[in-house]
């Protein structure tokens, strides 16, 4: 700033001169440039003009490519001269030092050897000396930068040159002259020498300092980037083994393992092969106490541990008992493990290198979450079909560790679903997620999924259908009694339709050991229509055409003739008789139908007729089937839809009692993160 400084640092430079300045050039930089306009120099932190210059005859010579300026020794006695501003120039720099510098030393695991605090004690060797509390200090000779005991001279470090700076401060490789820190004589030791502030600050590799809660935030802030190397954030004890379960957080009973399933679509129900798929995440959440975290986020999203790195440490694997392929979870490339930050920082670990805000697994949740197709088995019960109502489950079991070591719990309801999707055969009802009972020794849960069958469908082309077929056959009572031709004609046409529409309706479904409800609904329409055929089979049997009466008629007399002797008189009714007729007043009705044409049909339709009288059994078979077959098939459908919807009545009512308790339960009192 002015003469005196001049002079006072030009005589300090010079003692160093061989080091800053072995060519006799420049001692050191001046810190001013004039890169933003030409011969103005300005300060190059500030910007503020330079008001004292010391410039060497015919200096600045350089112009616009020599921007920054030094102070040089030899015969140029201290002034100044520009010079290019290029990073290769390895001149010393001008520095201003607050007394005393206090400085850490990070990564020294044994205390009894060297010291971990040091204070810079002025120069030794013509470099910076730094001295420790106790029993070590740090300095420069012919071998580098040296770590050594006071107390013993042959327990040394010396600093692996780095290629950049050469000065001990930040983070820097030393090999050790003896086995330390659970290493071999000769191995590279990564230690810092920093004066950042402890649990606040964190070092760079070039010693400069950030705030310790950027560090691995996926922004470099560092100059060198090292504030965003090495970001794993487990640390892992002496001896930890990832194949064994950590214990409680009590040190008694088994590990709690929670489970959340977000339930994201139903791909498929499959009835007939007995078995569904779904899209499901799994998720599960545990601690590990014998772990610690390095630098937590409050955003779980950013605390993501590597697939790499998690399959070094315990993970909960989770069996899917009843699915196809004796699948279970896995930790690959698809799964997300990641750490719920709930606890506090603990006291920072001087031996770890890089300063770092430590949590420990008591406070701090692990989570694994993971998106799985998975087919599941499941006996569909088709008696009510397809009025049914199934219960299939998705079977969670941890058969690697007995339910003494590892307990699988819900967490909430343990399930989560949109119900969006549109599924064409089912309605998915209630999800109740149950602890899982068997014999084995091992903890599980049970997913029970109600799947309501849609019968609309059904309805239509069922139960419609077959309704209508019946009262064709139905109608065929309306025919006249006698007309046995078109009767049973029509009645075994709606017979094989039922038997074509039955045999369609069963190859939908599955073979099963027992009747299901469509199947009574075909056998009822199928023995009403065989019924019907049946009693017009029994009428025709019993109808008496008109030949049969004459013959009849001329029997009986023969046999009077022959009783008597004589002929008896022809009784009006004889003579009625011989000339009724069972043809209608429909000229179609010819000889081919009847065996006769010469019958006055009207003789059918009065009660008191001789054809009718001749008749009778067959009318009566006739209407008192009618009769018969109607009230059983009327009290048989109201049965078997009264045993159809009593099944949806049933579980609508479990349904109304399952809401009921849910509203009735307290709110659960789960202290872990979902």
């Amino acid at each position: 700033m002015n003469a005196d400084e001049q002079e006072t640092l030009f005589k300090l430079s010079s003692v160093n001169a061989e080091i800053c300045a072995a060519d006799g050039g420049a001692l050191m930089w001046l810190g001013i440039q004039d890169a933003d306009e030409e011969k103005e120099w300005r300060y190059y932190n500030s910007h503020e003009e330079v008001q004292f210059l010391l410039w060497a005859q015919g200096q600045p010579s350089g112009g616009e490519l020599e921007n920054c300026a030094v102070m040089k020794g030899g015969t140029f006695g201290g002034t100044w001269a520009d010079n290019g501003c290029h990073k290769s120039f390895k001149f010393c720099p001008v520095c201003r030092v607050r007394i005393p510098v206090f400085l850490r030393l990070r990564g020294i695991c044994d205390s009894n050897l060297y010291d971990d605090r040091f204070i810079l004690a002025g120069l030794r060797n013509r470099k910076p000396y730094f001295r420790g509390y106790y029993r070590s200090h740090v300095f420069h000779d012919d071998l580098g930068w040296r770590l050594e005991n006071i107390l013993e001279n042959n327990t040394f470090a010396v600093m692996e040159e780095s290629g950049s700076i050469d000065y001990p401060i930040g983070r820097n490789n030393w090999m050790f002259s003896h086995g330390f820190c659970g290493r071999k004589s000769g191995e590279l030791i990564s230690m810092a020498l920093t004066q950042c502030q402890n649990n606040v600050k964190f070092t760079c590799n070039d010693g400069n300092c950030i705030d310790i809660d950027q560090v691995c935030d996926r922004r470099p802030q560092c100059n060198d980037k090292s504030d965003e190397l090495d970001c794993n954030i487990v640390l892992k004890p002496e001896g930890y083994q990832p194949e064994l379960p950590p214990p409680s957080l009590n040190n008694t009973g088994p590990l709690p393992v929670f489970l959340n399933l977000t339930l994201e679509s139903f791909k498929s129900v499959e009835p007939i092969r007995n078995r569904f798929t779904v899209d499901v995440v799994v998720k599960m959440i545990w601690k590990d106490i014998r772990l610690h975290f390095k630098n937590l986020r409050e955003d779980r999203q950013l605390n993501i541990i590597l697939p790499e790195d998690a399959k070094e440490i315990w993970v909960p694997v989770v069996d899917f008992l009843n699915a196809e392929g004796n699948q279970n979870s896995e930790v690959d490339l698809h799964s997300k493990v990641t750490i719920k930050r709930l606890g506090g920082k603990v006291e920072d670990n001087v031996e770890l290198s890089k300063e770092a805000s430590i949590y420990n697994g008591h406070e701090n949740y692990l989570r694994i979450s993971r998106k799985y197709t998975i087919t599941f088995s499941c006996n569909f019960n088709f008696f009510y079909y397809p009025f049914n109502t199934n219960y299939c489950s998705m079977i969670f079991q941890v058969k690697r560790n007995t339910d003494a070591y590892v307990a699988l719990l819900k967490y909430g309801e343990g399930i989560n679903y949109d119900r969006n999707d549109r599924l064409s055969e089912y309605d998915i009802g209630r999800i109740v997620v149950n602890k899982l009972s068997t014999r084995e020794p091992y903890s599980g849960l049970e997913v029970v999924i109600q799947m309501k069958h849609l019968y609309a469908s059904q309805i239509l082309t069922i139960f419609i259908p077959s309704t209508i077929i019946n009262l064709i056959t139905y109608t065929t009572f309306f025919f006249k009694w006698y007309d046995f031709t078109n009767r049973v004609m029509v009645s075994l046409t709606s017979l094989l339709v039922l038997m074509t529409l039955f045999s369609q309706v069963s190859d939908t479904l599955p073979k099963t050991s027992y009747f299901k409800l469509v199947d009574i609904w075909f056998f009822v329409s199928i023995l009403y229509t065989f019924a019907i055929i049946l009693i017009h089979t029994i009428v025709e049997s019993f109808h008496k055409y008109d030949m049969e009466i004459k013959e009849e008629e001329e029997r009986r007399r023969e046999v009077e003739k022959k009783m008597l002797g004589v002929a008896p008189p022809r009784s009006a009714f004889s003579d009625i008789a011989s000339t009724a007729s069972y043809i209608s007043d429909d000229s179609d009705l010819g000889d081919s139908d009847f065996g006769d044409s010469d019958y006055d049909s009207e003789s059918d339709d009065e009660p008191g007729g001789t054809a009718l009288s001749h008749n009778y059994i067959p009318v009566l078979i006739d209407k008192w089937g009618n009769l018969i077959t109607t009230i059983i098939y009327i009290v048989l459908n109201i049965l078997f839809w009264a045993m159809a919807f009593m099944e949806k009545i049933q579980e609508n009512i479990k349904d109304y009692q399952y809401e009921m308790m849910l509203q009735k339960q307290p709110v659960q009192d789960v202290r872990v993160y979902p």
